[in-house]
């Protein structure tokens, strides 16, 4: 049985695999974790060397350790590029001889187009983890899909949630499923606080359905 793989992703969403190139970023290297750390990782991947990338439009960021596995970050779409000189450096960028004028700083663009995958996607990207981009062409297994992490209840403690939160959870049953078992397993006392005048309301939640 033929398995999904990220090619499939591409296609579904319209995008031309050919101009895609894959992008796996290491946690077990020593260059990217301290762009990671900084928030840094569309400038980390926008220094590239000069003439790296050319003929592709969209480039697919995955984030992995040292195994296989990678988890699917986002997509960018490719702008255009200038020289990576340092008057053009991110501030606070860690590695500062990037732009010392050898290599290309490109101008990417975050679009939506897999937003729903971003931080769930998992692929298998291979045994060839030193070839750390590649053509989306390349076929990449998918191995799971995360569930939305807001839709999985995490627990009682600190369980603070907004009206439009709520809202959300009580009309979509079979989304929050795991929501709706844990709240109505409990009988609790609850504080409402109206977050524009300050007045709080105490109350206490039992019977059949419990605090839901």
């Amino acid at each position: 049985m033929r398995v999904l793989s990220f090619t499939d992703v591409l296609i579904k969403a319209g995008i031309d695999a050919q101009k895609v190139k894959l992008f796996r970023h290491s946690m077990s290297s020593q260059q990217f974790p301290p762009c990671y750390n900084k928030g840094m990782i569309l400038e980390y991947t926008a220094t590239q060397k000069e003439g790296f990338g050319k003929g592709y439009d969209y480039w697919a960021v995955f984030i992995s350790d040292s195994g296989t596995l990678a988890k699917f970050y986002t997509l960018y779409k490719v702008n255009g590029f200038q020289p990576a000189t340092r008057d053009i450096m991110p501030a606070g960028f860690p590695h500062e001889h990037w732009f010392d004028g050898g290599n290309s700083y490109f101008d990417l663009e975050r679009v939506d187009l897999l937003e729903a995958y971003e931080d769930k996607l998992i692929i298998d990207w291979g045994k060839s983890t030193l070839s750390w981009h590649q053509n989306g062409t390349n076929e990449k297994p998918i191995v799971a899909l995360l569930p939305d992490k807001k839709k999985v209840f995490t627990g009682f403690e600190d369980l603070i949630l907004t009206y439009s939160e709520l809202k959300e959870i009580i009309e979509n049953r079979i989304v929050y499923e795991a929501w709706h078992t844990a709240l109505s397993s409990v009988n609790a006392i609850y504080l409402i606080v109206d977050k524009s005048t300050g007045k709080q309301y105490v109350g206490s939640a039992y019977g059949k359905n419990g605090l839901l």
